[in-house]
Parts: structure tokens; C-alpha cells; sequence
């Protein structure tokens, strides 16, 4: 059990705060914050508050958008989660063939009423990034912010994502820079935290996303 935020500005500058390893089961693990800016698609800046160091995430848009997963949504109707209206949305997606093939389902809800969704959207499109799974839900009419996600593929795992807060605000400039005193790392930030999950854990079906 894990919270995660998410910030981002009418500027175009964005940061996330999210404790994948906690997300996967590690204890006493640091959240990873991810800062970056959509006049600069091409990188961001991954901070670690707990080493105060940072290291530079070079971002390949084209390998972003060349679909390794393939998504199939169905449209199950119309709910309210959170007190939003939502599109709930089940989405199968699979990748590899043969004996590699592999598939997991997820149930989504989405909504274009969250509080900067309209910002959020227009961010993702001036990066040129449109991951698979979100043209699939495009395409099927089930656009909108994430609400909730729920997954289970087996009975030894399952997961559920839900909005809890969103809301309009002023952020400092700080936020959305590389702090005074952090040195650079050369190795992945992103990767050592998912490590401290321990092999025993899976991977999350919706990684593409």
C-alpha cells in the first residue's frame, strides 16, 4: 500500500512522486521523484531525497509509441467512482507469440471531469507521447484521467489504483528543480528502488501504460 502524487503546471512542468518499491511489497523504502518539463521531451531528472543525489532519464519517444503490447478495450458503461462520472473501461493486453505469448486483464475507470485533466492531456500531446494503452482507450471512447484500476491475474496477485485528491493549487518554482546540494548518479534511481522489491514480486501488467 502506497500513495503517489502527481504535479504539473500550466507552464508545462511536471513532477511525480512515487514509491514503486512500496507499491510492490518492499518496507522502509524512499519514493523516487520524477521532474521534467514538455519543452524538454527528450529527458527528465529522476531525484533520490534519501541519497540527495539525481540522475538524468534520457526518454525515447519512438520506443514509447511502438506498441510491444497490444490492448483490446471493451466499453462496460458508464459509473461513478469518487464522485466522478466515469467510463469503465476492461482491458486485455498481450505481448510476445507462441509459447512466449502472455496476456493480463484490468478493469479502468476514467474521467475527463479530474481537475487539470484538460492540462494534462494537452502536456501529453505536445510531448508526442501516446503509449498504446491510452490510444486504445482513445479509440474506444474511454478517454479520461485514471480513476481507479483494478487487476488481478491470479490468486496470489492483485492490485488496485484509485484517485484519491485532486485539486488545483500554486506550486513553488522549486519543485520543478534539481535541489541545491544533490550530486549526480550514475546508475538508475528508477531501477534501484523497483529492486528493493525483492525477486519474489511481479512485474505490474500495466508497465506500458
Amino acid at each position: 500500500k502506497s500513495i503517489s502524487k502527481l504535479y504539473f503546471t500550466s507552464n508545462g512542468e511536471g513532477r511525480s512522486e512515487m514509491n514503486v518499491a512500496a507499491m510492490m511489497g518492499a518496507k522502509n523504502s524512499s519514493a523516487i521523484i520524477v521532474i521534467g518539463k514538455t519543452n524538454q521531451p527528450h529527458y527528465s531528472v529522476i531525484l533520490d531525497e534519501e541519497e540527495k543525489s539525481y540522475s538524468l532519464n534520457v526518454i525515447d519517444t519512438s520506443l514509447i509509441n511502438n506498441n510491444f503490447e497490444k490492448y483490446k478495450v471493451t466499453k462496460i458503461g458508464n459509473e461513478n467512482v469518487q464522485g466522478y462520472n466515469c467510463i469503465h473501461a476492461r482491458v486485455v493486453s498481450t505481448s510476445g507469440s507462441g509459447m512466449f505469448k502472455s496476456s493480463s486483464t484490468m478493469d479502468m475507470w476514467t474521467s475527463v471531469d479530474v481537475t487539470g485533466y484538460a492540462a494534462f492531456k494537452k502536456a501529453t500531446i505536445q510531448q508526442n507521447v501516446l503509449p498504446a494503452m491510452n490510444k486504445a482507450l482513445d479509440d474506444a471512447g474511454c478517454t479520461g484521467f485514471l480513476v481507479k484500476m483494478a487487476s488481478a491475474d491470479d490468486k496470489d496477485y492483485s492490485m488496485t489504483m484509485q484517485l484519491t485528491k485532486a485539486e488545483k493549487q500554486t506550486f513553488p518554482a522549486s519543485m520543478f528543480k534539481i535541489p541545491n546540494g544533490y550530486t549526480e548518479s550514475k546508475s538508475n534511481l528508477m531501477f534501484g528502488n523497483m529492486m528493493k522489491a525483492g525477486p519474489k514480486n511481479k512485474p505490474f501488467p500495466w508497465q506500458g501504460f
